[in-house]
């Protein structure tokens, strides 16, 4: 049985992809026009489906938002994955150590981490950065890129902006995007699969992971990197990929952003949904899904690891 979560999420897909072809506007079925996902029947199971859902173990959950303080644990986590003789350990920790850090910055969906290409990653004056973080050269502090991502959520090319990022001094550099972007495309190389100007530097594994593929990485396949290293630095206590968005949304408040700029910056459309999903600091529900993890989250703090590594996927 599908999560809520998962339904809901394949009716909103179906849904812009008939507005994308002009079918607009509430559902009729007199004249067979408008949006068939807007559709009353399929309101109404989908309603029913969610009550018949949790009787059956499904539970709402919430985000947990991560702190920087967790984010610089699980970037120091994944540099230090940079020691391993093993070129391909090394270039999965870069590639998603790049993904984390420009989803905590940026505050964007897993999507759009995973849809990036080199060729989206320009100089602020819009000339392309690709020669510049080839992996012969490396950006020093100060410098600035321009990533505009070409998907957002369900959206190609909707409603994108620019996201400036700036490399960031020694002490916090570890927390920065282009400082692993380089990594990332100097350890592509390094397995003998680099990553060309039209390229995702976020790329998922062939069958065996002995080999790139061309293929972007998927946000599930993020969410299970993304628990599978806290869990290696022994501080999960429950984070999702939903955690970066809320994490930044809590951070930013807390270092006195507006409200109006928060909402930009995550492509949120209303005040509500703002102050009841991202900036109470308990945890919110982000959808209903069945528990299916047997490993629990810890609470014994965030503490390095000195155990082994995560094996690549």
């Amino acid at each position: 049985m599908a999560a809520p979560s998962s339904i809901e999420t394949a009716i909103y897909t179906l849904s812009t992809c008939f507005k994308q072809r002009g079918r607009e506007g509430p559902w009729s079925d007199t004249t067979l026009t408008g949006n068939p996902t807007t559709c009353q029947r399929l309101t109404a199971f989908l309603l029913g489906y969610k009550k018949k859902s949790a009787l059956q173990g499904f539970k709402s959950t919430g985000a947990k938002a991560l702190t920087q303080a967790k984010m610089a644990l699980l970037l120091q986590h994944l540099q230090r994955q940079q020691l391993e003789p093993n070129a391909m350990l090394r270039h999965v920790a870069a590639r998603d150590a790049f993904a984390f850090s420009f989803l905590w910055v940026t505050g964007s969906r897993g999507i759009t981490a995973g849809d990036l290409t080199c060729a989206d990653i320009q100089l602020p004056d819009g000339s392309p950065a690709y020669p510049l973080i080839y992996p012969q050269l490396l950006l020093v502090p100060g410098s600035i890129l321009m990533i505009t991502p070409r998907r957002l959520k369900t959206s190609v090319g909707a409603n994108t902006q620019s996201v400036f990022v700036t490399m960031e001094v020694a002490t916090s550099h570890v927390l920065c995007p282009v400082y692993w972007l380089h990594i990332c495309i100097s350890t592509a190389a390094a397995c003998g699969s680099p990553i060309g100007a039209a390229d995702h530097p976020v790329r998922k594994l062939e069958k065996g992971n002995q080999s790139v593929s061309a293929d972007q990485a998927t946000t599930g396949l993020l969410g299970k990197r993304l628990i599978t290293h806290l869990q290696a630095a022994h501080c999960y206590e429950g984070e999702s990929m939903h955690s970066f968005r809320r994490g930044r949304a809590i951070a930013d408040t807390a270092a006195g952003l507006s409200d109006a700029d928060i909402m930009v910056k995550l492509l949120l459309k209303t005040p509500a949904v703002l102050k009841q999903k991202y900036q109470p600091p308990g945890r919110h529900n982000s959808g209903v899904k069945r528990i299916r993890s047997s490993v629990q989250p810890v609470s014994k703090g965030c503490m390095p690891s000195s155990g082994p590594q995560p094996s690549p996927s």
